[in-house]
């Protein structure tokens, strides 16, 4: 059930049939060339103010998610809710982000 690669099954990783996988790698190798697109070390990355603002924002957008999920339930209790009522609704956030995450990952492989 468990393989060792995608490959040992004739896939690549990402599903794909290899003969196609391979086609698509030259074409996007040609048009990366033709674009001027390069790859990019560690170090280069770490220099870069892309980059910089790249993990600003991810960790401004992780610690306002944080936070507000830490203090929601106080938040709550004070808009007037009980404690009960505002633990029901906290799970049930987590309960309907387990399947959003999913869908929104299967919608991402299609843009």
């Amino acid at each position: 059930m468990v393989r060792k690669s995608p490959e040992s099954m004739g896939l690549a990783p990402d599903g794909e049939p290899l003969e196609r996988a391979e086609s698509t790698r030259t074409a996007d190798a040609n048009k990366s060339t033709a674009n001027g697109d390069r790859n990019v070390t560690a170090m280069q990355a770490l220099r870069s103010p892309i980059f910089w603002t790249l993990i600003v924002s991810m960790t401004a957008r992780s610690a306002a998610f944080t936070t507000v999920t830490t203090h929601f339930i106080p938040i709550m209790v004070w808009k007037g809710l009980s404690q009960t009522e505002a633990s029901v609704l906290l799970a049930g956030f987590a309960l309907v982000n387990l399947p959003i995450h999913f869908l929104l990952g299967w919608i991402g492989d299609f843009v």
